[in-house]
């Protein structure tokens, strides 16, 4: 991965850290490289001291889903294990940290984008420029049950039906409305807005928070452990195989 495809700033005054998509030319599309270095990433993050991180991305975009690239690459298990693993991987540490973060939604949020901010702890964004979609009915891929559960605490499961089956984008007044993001803001004030918050957040103590977020999560989660387990290897195994598939190869070749 190119040393600046993410850039990672750390304010350690007061533990503010933003992680910053940088690929204006190809959307902020994340690639497998970029997707597994973010626990790497994350993890010094915190190991230097972070207490809350900001995800955003660089110019117009904030990530506009899959590398097309990646997806034309996969032609076998181990390839789509590769690909699929290190997305999981890296939007299980998200969802998993005990630090709180926000997702600054600059521009479009398509696809892995927008299953990395379903991740995060709260979604802001920009009232014009941001949009929101996950297209995997129209390339055939299968997601796993931890991001559909993600999906549906934020929406419900008629929304969340809706967006998946349909594979249809919303702008950020839609998603404000059905609950997929906190706050639309007017696009020259998100960054501010942003950071506001996140100066709020800090202020308050780190304790009260890691718990909340632990109880929450915990309120999310499957009753017990032992099937959540077994569920979601089942389903990394369903998610995985399904980039075998002739359905998600001939839908991945007409696109582009």
């Amino acid at each position: 991965m190119p040393s600046q495809d993410i850039i990672v700033k750390l304010d350690q005054t007061s533990g503010l850290a933003t992680i910053t998509f940088n690929r204006p030319d190809a959307a902020n599309a994340i690639n497998t490289a970029m997707w597994e270095s973010l626990p790497r990433l994350i993890k010094k993050l915190e190991e230097d001291g972070a207490r809350l991180i900001i995800f955003t991305g660089i110019g117009k975009y904030f990530a506009a889903g899959a590398d097309f690239d990646d997806l034309r690459q996969i032609v076998d298990y181990a390839s789509a294990a590769r690909f699929w693993q290190a997305i999981s991987a890296a939007l299980e540490t998200i969802a998993a940290l005990e630090l709180p973060t926000i997702a600054m939604v600059n521009g479009p949020c398509l696809g892995g984008g927008c299953l990395l901010a379903n991740a995060c702890d709260l979604r802001f964004a920009a009232l014009d420029g941001a949009i929101f979609g996950i297209p995997v009915a129209r390339l055939g891929i299968v997601l796993d049950d931890s991001n559909i559960q993600r999906l549906v605490a934020l929406i419900g499961q008629a929304k969340a039906k809706e967006l998946l089956f349909s594979a249809a984008t919303i702008d950020s007044t839609k998603a404000e409305a059905i609950g997929l993001i906190n706050k639309a803001v007017e696009d020259n004030q998100l960054s501010a807005f942003t950071h506001d918050f996140a100066q709020t957040i800090l202020a308050n103590s780190q304790q009260t928070i890691a718990a909340t977020k632990a109880s929450l999560s915990r309120l999310n989660s499957y009753t017990h452990k032992a099937d959540l387990a077994n569920l979601n290897s089942h389903e990394q195994e369903r998610a995985i195989v399904g980039y075998l598939s002739s359905d998600f190869r001939s839908r991945r070749d007409l696109e582009r």
